[in-house]
């Protein structure tokens, strides 16, 4: 890429202004995560043209989308805003707003990744927290790695279930999700957000052993990283509002574990962080 696409980042303060107050809470959540999703996926654009078409799946407010977009970017957004995330539609329209004409070219789709059905194919793939509240995560991946160019690639990153801990309500998981639904139900149910309820049962409960049998028994060329385990773990230094929504425990529990990463076997990986590509002679 010729720009700092990170350096080039608008403030907070920039895309925030104008904003009603009451929402100011859920955009800091979304502006924060769409600026580290930028940070997740920087070396993934620095591997492709400025030509190259981009599919981002669940893109929330947008904001990632748009900025790519703004920088000559050509980039394809979905987003169906389901079930947890009801203020979804005014923070959308005020990013929209921010970027204005500049982002003519984003072609963006309200809807959810199992109702869509592109008539073309894409060099560049990303999906950033949102596998875990697809419906059925196995078809969602088959789908993605159907609508890949042949040279092109997909990179999923996801919290993986599979380590027996719930980050959104920051909650260890017994057994089952309806298990831990019946022992937390209280703190769900008064979990501060604006449908815990609907996000609650947005969860799919996914988790990279899953995934893993998936991709072996279909072929899929693919491999798995800790590169998103090394860069949320290094969200833990200092004082911010990802730390003050995961608060202390987590912080203590995330701190011992970045030391043992190297141990564990990759189905205990704390994120999914999956490469997927479409031809067997690209080295992912």
């Amino acid at each position: 890429m010729k720009h700092d696409l990170l350096a080039d980042f608008p403030s907070f303060d920039q895309v925030a202004a104008g904003l009603d107050h009451h929402l100011l809470k859920d955009f800091t959540t979304y502006y924060e995560e769409s600026k580290f999703g930028l940070t997740l996926i920087i070396e993934d654009l620095a591997q492709i043209s400025e030509n190259s078409s981009i599919l981002e799946i669940g893109s929330g407010i947008g904001l990632l989308s748009r900025y790519l977009v703004s920088k000559g970017l050509k980039v394809t957004s979905i987003e169906p805003a389901g079930q947890g995330f009801g203020m979804m539609t005014n923070l959308q329209g005020h990013v929209k707003k921010y970027f204005g004409s500049t982002n003519s070219k984003l072609k963006f789709h309200h809807l959810a990744l199992e109702d869509f059905s592109p008539n073309a194919t894409y060099d560049y793939i990303f999906s950033i927290n949102v596998f875990e509240h697809i419906e059925n995560p196995i078809e969602g991946l088959r789908k993605t790695h159907s609508f890949l160019e042949g040279t092109g690639f997909a990179r999923i990153i996801t919290p993986n279930y599979g380590i027996f801990y719930e980050p959104h309500f920051n909650l260890p998981i017994f057994f089952s999700k309806k298990l831990t639904y019946v022992i937390f139900r209280s703190r769900i149910l008064n979990f501060n957000c604006f449908d815990p309820i609907g996000l609650w049962e947005s969860l799919n409960w996914i988790s990279i052993g899953r995934i893993q049998r998936m991709l072996i028994q279909e072929s899929i060329v693919a491999c798995f990283s800790l590169e998103a385990t090394h860069l949320y773990f290094g969200r833990l230094e200092g004082e911010n509002q990802f730390l003050a929504r995961k608060g202390p425990y987590f912080k203590f529990a995330a701190r011992n574990l970045r030391f043992l990463l190297r141990f564990l076997p990759t189905r205990l990986y704390p994120i999914l962080d999956l490469k997927v590509a479409k031809s067997s002679q690209f080295e992912i």
